[in-house]
């Protein structure tokens, strides 16, 4: 049996019984699934509820389509939070990075601001990324969204306070493999890209002087989004997630 297509709903913690999909999501389910009424979908919030739903009306131009829900669920997010703290790639690849680490699983996404960064973080660039990040999650039926953060340089990934409560690994080929992490008792494991020119002799200093595991993913040079997505895959199956 084909899964039912997902869309995006917000403000569904109250367990309404009916709802209007937003603009962008009605043209997309009238226009380009082109469904019907009395056909079926599932709506989730980000925030790990979903519902099955009946589409009871479709506007003339498919610009309002309205929902009736039944069958709500929660799913709990994960215990560990699996934080992506990248160098950003260039142009289109921070798109393509993005989309594939929703698909597997982060839970966080943090810019990282580095001496040698190739690319720079714009506001549109954010919004793009909140957009990519939801139909990566429609995409692969996740109803958590990742949290998207504000630019950090890399001495401020390491002044919140984490404690016990943090694992940091640093994507480094000479580190070696990671170890297996379910019995983690951190609540928090951050994973960290640098840029395609490497971190500078400062920020070695600084990550030398971090509590980090350097683990290695492949024998060969990886560029930054191939890297961030082999970590975030490592980090999952070692969740055991």
């Amino acid at each position: 049996m084909k899964p039912l297509p997902w869309f995006y709903a917000p403000n569904l913690d109250a367990r309404p019984e009916s709802v209007v999909l937003v603009a962008d999501e009605s043209r997309h389910l009238a226009r380009s699934r082109r469904l019907r009424i009395g056909g079926e979908i599932i709506v989730f919030d980000g925030l790990g509820t979903t519902a099955k739903a009946k589409i009871v009306d479709i506007s003339e131009r498919g610009a309002r389509v309205a929902l009736e829900l039944t069958a709500y669920a929660h799913q709990i997010e994960g215990r560990v939070r699996v934080h992506l703290a990248a160098a950003l790639p260039k142009g289109d690849r921070q798109t393509v990075m993005l989309d594939m680490v929703t698909q597997i699983g982060i839970t966080d996404f943090t810019p990282l601001l580095c001496e040698r960064s190739v690319a720079k973080f714009s506001i549109r660039s954010a919004a793009r990324w909140q957009k990519t990040c939801l139909e990566a999650c429609k995409q692969s039926q996740r109803p958590w969204v990742p949290r998207l953060h504000q630019p950090k340089l890399l001495a401020e990934m390491f002044n919140t306070d984490g404690g016990a409560g943090r694992v940091v690994w640093l994507a480094d080929p000479r580190g070696g493999y990671p170890a297996a992490v379910q019995k983690l008792k951190a609540d928090e494991l951050i994973l960290l890209v640098g840029p395609e020119g490497g971190f500078s002799p400062s920020e070695w200093k600084l990550l030398s002087d971090t509590d980090i595991e350097p683990v290695t993913l492949a024998k060969t040079v990886l560029r930054t989004e191939t890297a961030a997505v082999a970590m975030v895959s490592a980090a999952i199956t070692r969740l055991g997630v």
